[in-house]
């Protein structure tokens, strides 16, 4: 046998030995001990390894529990077959800060100094002066201590099934399930208790977007239940906890919420500027955030937006000609703006050698705009003046902004065309064909 020390990293269910190599909870000699450990990010431990070459099993004893030497352990690498680890004793002083879900009569097996009174998993006694019980049962989902406990009841155990209620966004998403907060009641203490509910298609990401689960459930809250094991009249353990709505999450969440999220800037306005009618996707995220300091979007680009948009729906009566405009004519060197609610569209610039071409799509219209620009005028001004026409179309209406611009009143230096997507007796083809056709006509040689 060889010895050495190593850094350990533990996580969720997980031992590190290195940061490509782990070993399940369930492959040591923690299984049915400790379920979890805790979300505290970077739990790193230094430990003299011994390993056993005819099991594959290699021996821990932990050396410090508070290690930050972080470099040391992303360089390490697992050279030989490793199919199990032991630990040796451990120190329940130091220990148990680190653990999210576990029963600690279990843990006297291997672990010293652990306190002569057990409650098991991770237990917090409230405070509930300022309530009474009944009040923390109903708002916190607590179970009270069984009503009949009597003498009769000291050295033994039992078992009791419960039922209960919790916001999606008060629950902890991590790698391989959630931990979510059970409350009980031992001699009208409220106790915490961190438990863990598994499913393997969840991960540590979904616990940024959990405040919009309410709106693809369209519900607040998910049921779970499990089992609170008894003994002297306490609460030693909650266990077997399961949820049927946490385990009809799957990884396709991600997109669901991205979706959701995309369609909702159908409806942003952005009322504190009048003037403004021009967005990129970062200014747009603002208004989010603006909007729900909560939500974290996890869009952030102008193919995503038009891909979700795009999607055979009601929206995609222009999808040929937004494809085609954000495809092969958008300029490389900038990005595409939003015009938003009540006329939410997408702004393209087109790159050409002598003018700039500026065409305003509207999502819901078979027309669209476009602006020739001369390139003597600068990025900024050339942007500021085809803002100035949006928003005079937004706020009078197209054909009062036709009529002065034919009359001379209106952007008298810059060459305004529209085109329609013709009659819907034409097919797809042939409507695209001829839009595409008196398009590229206006972009002439320039192009």
């Amino acid at each position: 046998m060889n010895s050495n020390e190593r850094i350990i990293r533990l996580e969720g269910k997980r031992i590190f030995i290195s940061p490509d190599f782990s070993i399940q909870l369930t492959e040591s000699n923690l299984a049915n001990r400790v379920h979890l450990f805790s979300t505290r990010p970077n739990i790193f431990w230094r430990v003299k390894v011994t390993y056993d070459t005819s099991t594959f099993t290699i021996f821990l004893d932990v050396i410090n529990y508070k290690h930050d030497n972080i470099e040391q352990f992303n360089s390490q690498t697992v050279k030989g077959k490793v199919v199990r680890i032991v630990f040796n004793k451990l120190d329940w002083n130091k220990l148990e800060q680190y653990l999210g879900s576990y029963k600690e009569d279990s843990l006297r097996e291997i672990a010293d100094n652990l306190p002569i009174r057990m409650q098991s998993s991770k237990t917090e006694v409230e405070n509930s002066n300022n309530t009474t019980v009944a009040e923390e049962n109903k708002k916190n989902n607590i179970t009270p201590s069984p009503s009949n406990i009597n003498q009769t009841n000291i050295d033994r155990e039992w078992t009791e099934s419960y039922e209960a209620r919790l916001k999606y966004s008060d629950a902890t998403f991590i790698e391989g399930g959630v931990i979510i907060t059970k409350f009980t009641t031992n001699n009208n203490q409220v106790i915490k208790h961190e438990v863990f509910i598994e499913n393997l298609e969840i991960g540590p990401e979904l616990d940024y977007i959990k405040y919009y689960f309410y709106k693809i459930f369209r519900d607040k809250y998910f049921n779970f239940n499990g089992t609170i094991q008894y003994k002297n009249n306490i609460v030693i353990d909650v266990y077997d906890n399961k949820s049927d709505d946490i385990q009809q999450i799957k990884k396709s969440i991600l997109e669901s919420v991205r979706e959701l999220q995309i369609n909702e800037i159908l409806d942003i306005t952005n009322d504190n500027d009048k003037e403004k009618k021009l967005y990129t996707i970062p200014e747009i995220i603002d208004i989010f955030k603006k909007e729900d300091k909560k939500a974290r979007i996890i869009f952030d680009s102008e193919t995503e937006i038009i891909d979700i948009l795009l999607k055979p729906s009601k929206h995609s009566g222009n999808r040929t000609q937004l494809l085609f405009l954000s495809g092969k004519m958008q300029s490389a060197d900038h990005r595409i703006k939003f015009t938003l609610n009540p006329k939410f569209g997408f702004l393209f610039t087109i790159d050409g050698e002598n003018q700039r071409y500026y065409c305003w799509e509207l999502l819901v219209s078979h027309a669209n705009y476009l602006w020739i620009v001369d390139n003597t005028i600068s990025i900024e001004e050339q942007y500021y003046r085809v803002e100035k026409s949006i928003n005079f179309i937004i706020e009078y209406g197209r054909n009062k902004y036709k009529k002065s611009y034919k009359e001379g009143h209106i952007d008298s230096d810059i060459i305004f065309k529209a085109i329609n997507h013709t009659t819907k007796k034409d097919t797809d083809h042939d409507r695209f064909k001829n839009w595409k056709d008196t398009f590229l006509k206006y972009l002439g040689d320039d192009n």
